[in-house]
Parts: structure tokens; C-alpha cells; sequence
């Protein structure tokens, strides 16, 4: 099976979004996959040709666009009047995916077909963030989430070959209407986005899913990418690299941007005092170290460690640094508990040159 799952990883860490950063490792067993086959069909119906023709063939198709084999995957759907779809994984090698019925009833089959790439781009992407060791507050993971809806989504429109699709069955989850209500005015949609300025967005960061107005122009610009266009599988073109700048952006402007300023504040207190600890080593704070401290961190933060090092006493200032190194380095990893090593790696990096 793993073999089997090459191709189809391929296609979704060569899509992956640069933001989509972190990959959950899995483990899982034959009993364990038991157990959520037998919960599921408990109270849910599985797709199957025999009993679910229509929903069979849409899976069947994704299968096929995402190079996946079938077997791969146990698909369901379960009585709810809630647009929602997940999918579980209880290994690398096999997931559940569960549509509800309201979602069901609400898609047609190739809309459907986006809704489960995205789904199965979860589970091929590794996205099984959110485990019990860490606070599914923290900063960083929300951002990760977020992150992880723009791959899934691009690989929602690889399973259903067609920007329109993909944007209808978006604008249709988002609004709960169907074509009766809906006139699909996919720029008029995406304008929207436009009218709206970085307060407009504020609650946004407390969200493990983009705005829907983000999700569609990202998809938009994806579907233009040589990706997309040409399918080859073997390198990721240069145009993805930019078009994950433009993204960032977008996510920075109308979501993560108060997220990120917080992490930033707290990265500059961890370099502030690595500075501080290196000062300290040799015993002196002379002039040229005073200077490089205020371009680096102010003049305001310079009056504050000169104070802060006159209250200590010879023998226990390398001490009290660390102890307030120790605080914001611990206070960083709480808000990025997923990049932290490789920050404090780049943060020493950062002050080489000085000191």
C-alpha cells in the first residue's frame, strides 16, 4: 500500500502551500482501523456502487485524478442538516471521509468531487495537527490550520478539474443556498474582498479555516499556475513559489496579521536577551556593545538593560539573564511550539556579527 500512495503524495507535497508546513507523523493498526470501520457503519451509510451509485462514481473519479488508489479510503455519509465533511485517518495508509446528508443534498456530484480532494488532501498531506499535547488555542496552530485549507483546497480542484466547480461548491458551503437562490458571479464574489480593509477581518485569527473570500482568489490564482496547467508531477514550477507569496500576503493583510505581529514581539524579547546573555559572558558592556543593542532594540531597551544589569550583583547577573531568557524563549514555544527549534536557530544566527 504505501507504494501504492507514491503517486498521489507526490501530486500533494509538489501543490502543498509553503505555509502548509508541519506534516503529523501517523500510526495506526489493523485494529485501530476496525474500530472506526465499526463506529462508522453504526450509524452512517457507506458509499458504495452498489448502494450509493452516484456518490460511488464521484469518489471513484477523485480517486482516479489524485492517483489514489481506492482502497485507500471507506467513504460515508450520516443523517445531518449541518453542510460539513471530515476525514479521519487511523494510519499512512487508509482514511474515512463522512459527508452529511445536508452537504450531500446540497452539492451535485462534481461539486461533491471538489469537496472530497479537499478532504483526501488531508489526509495525503499529513495535516493531523491538533493532537492532545498541545493547545488548540495556540497561535501558531490556528495559522498552521489555515494554512493546511489552502493545500487541501488546491487539491479539491485537482479532484474536480474546474474553477467553477470548486468555487461553487465553496460559495454554496459558505451560503447553504443552491442554485435557486444563487447567480454564480464568481468575480463579483471574489470583488468583495476588495472593500474590505484589515479591521473588516478582526475575529479571524480565532478561525481554523481562511475567509472564504481568501480561499476562492488563492484558488483562482492556482488554477492559472503551470500546476495546474500542465500536470507534471516531476518538479514544482517557479510559479507556485510566487503565487505562495501572494497568498501569504493575503492571509497576513485580512487574518494572520495580528497573530504574527504577537509572534514577532515575542521572537525580538528572546533575541533582546540572547543579547544580553552574550553580553554578559565576558563581564563588560562597553560602548560599541551599547551601540549595537540600541540599533538592534532602541534606545528605550537599552535605559531598561542598563537598569535591569546595575540591580544584579556580580555573581548572580549571568543568572538573572538566563532566568528571563528562560521566561521568553518559554513564552515563545508556547505560541510556536511547532517551529520553535528552527526560530531559535535562526534568532542566534541573527546576532553573529555582534557582541
Amino acid at each position: 500500500m504505501p507504494s501504492q500512495l507514491g503517486s498521489a503524495r507526490l501530486i500533494a507535497d509538489h501543490v502543498r502551500f509553503s505555509g502548509d508546513y508541519f506534516r503529523e507523523s501517523h500510526s495506526g493498526s489493523d485494529y485501530a482501523s476496525q474500530r472506526l470501520q465499526s463506529h462508522f457503519a453504526q450509524d452512517s451509510i457507506q458509499i458504495t456502487s452498489q448502494v450509493t451509485p452516484s456518490l460511488a462514481h464521484s469518489i471513484k473519479v477523485v480517486c482516479e485524478r489524485l492517483a489514489l488508489p481506492e482502497d485507500a479510503i471507506r467513504a460515508y455519509v450520516y443523517a445531518s442538516p449541518e453542510i460539513q465533511a471530515y476525514c479521519v485517518s487511523d494510519g499512512p495508509d487508509r482514511c474515512f471521509i463522512r459527508f452529511s446528508s445536508g452537504l450531500v443534498g446540497l452539492l451535485d456530484s462534481a461539486e461533491l468531487e471538489f469537496v472530497a480532494g479537499h478532504e483526501l488532501g488531508h489526509f495525503l498531506l499529513a495535516h493531523a495537527i491538533g493532537s492532545n499535547s498541545v493547545d488548540p488555542e495556540v497561535i501558531e496552530m490556528k495559522m498552521l490550520q489555515r494554512a493546511q485549507e489552502i493545500s487541501a483546497d488546491r487539491m479539491g480542484l485537482l479532484a474536480c478539474d474546474s474553477l467553477d466547480v470548486a468555487l461553487k461548491a465553496l460559495m454554496k458551503s459558505v451560503s447553504g443556498l443552491t442554485e435557486a437562490h444563487l447567480r454564480f458571479d464568481i468575480g463579483q464574489f471574489i470583488a468583495q474582498i476588495r472593500d474590505l480593509q484589515g479591521d473588516d477581518f478582526i475575529g479571524q485569527g480565532d478561525s481554523s479555516h481562511p475567509s472564504m473570500l481568501v480561499r476562492c482568489r488563492a484558488l483562482l490564482w492556482f488554477s492559472l499556475s503551470e500546476a495546474v496547467s500542465n500536470k507534471d508531477w516531476a518538479q514544482r514550477p517557479d510559479d507556485l513559489n510566487n503565487l505562495d507569496v501572494k497568498v501569504s500576503r493575503d492571509l497576513a493583510n485580512y487574518i494572520d496579521g495580528p497573530e504574527r505581529e504577537k509572534i514577532e514581539l515575542l521572537k525580538s524579547d528572546v533575541t533582546m536577551w540572547l543579547a544580553a546573555e552574550k553580553i554578559v559572558s565576558d563581564g563588560s558592556f562597553d560602548r560599541q556593545e551599547q551601540m549595537d543593542f540600541s540599533n538592534l532594540f532602541g534606545a528605550d531597551n537599552l535605559h531598561k538593560l542598563r537598569s535591569f544589569l546595575s540591580s544584579c550583583s556580580a555573581t548572580s547577573v549571568i543568572d538573572e539573564v538566563r532566568i528571563k531568557l528562560d521566561a521568553a524563549t518559554g513564552a515563545l514555544k508556547a505560541s510556536q511550539p511547532y517551529s520553535h527549534n528552527q526560530e531559535m536557530i535562526k534568532l542566534k544566527e541573527s546576532l553573529v556579527n555582534y557582541f
